[in-house]
C-alpha cells in the first residue's frame, strides 16, 4: 500500500489530492492483484493471523478477512469494530496488542516443539 505517513500533516488541497491519488492507486492494485492471490490462499502452510477493520472501505472484512480465514487451515482472525483501513495508523494500540498476542502465541507454541539437530 502507498505510504501516507508524510501526508498526515499536510491539510491543504495538495495533501488531499495526494491522499485521493494514493487511495485510488491502492484500489486499482487490489482489484488487479488480489483475485490471483486469493486463489492461492488454500496452499498456505504457515501460521496466518489476520486483523481487519469492520468498517474498512478498501478491503471488506467479510470478502477478504473472513474468506482468508476460511481458506487457510488453522488461521485466526480478529475484527476491530469501528475501525477501517490502515490499522497501524488508525488503531495503533489495538494493532500493537494484536501483534503482541500473536507473537506470544507463536513463542509459546514453538517452546514445545523439539529442536532438530
Amino acid at each position: 500500500m502507498a505510504d501516507r505517513a508524510g501526508d498526515c500533516d499536510d491539510h491543504g488541497l495538495g495533501g488531499q489530492l495526494r491522499n485521493f491519488t494514493h487511495s485510488l492507486l491502492d484500489r486499482l492494485i487490489v482489484n488487479n492483484d488480489l483475485p490471483g492471490m486469493m486463489e492461492r490462499y488454500p496452499s498456505l502452510r504457515i501460521q496466518v493471523s489476520i486483523i481487519f477493520g469492520r468498517e474498512d472501505r478498501t478491503l471488506d472484512y467479510q470478502n477478504h478477512g473472513t474468506a482468508l480465514k476460511g481458506k487457510v487451515t488453522g488461521s485466526d482472525l480478529r475484527i476491530l469494530t469501528g475501525k477501517g483501513h490502515m490499522l497501524p495508523v488508525t488503531a495503533p494500540d489495538e494493532t500493537a496488542d494484536w501483534i503482541r498476542t500473536v507473537a506470544r502465541k507463536l513463542t509459546e507454541r514453538d517452546a514445545y516443539k523439539p529442536r532438530s539437530k
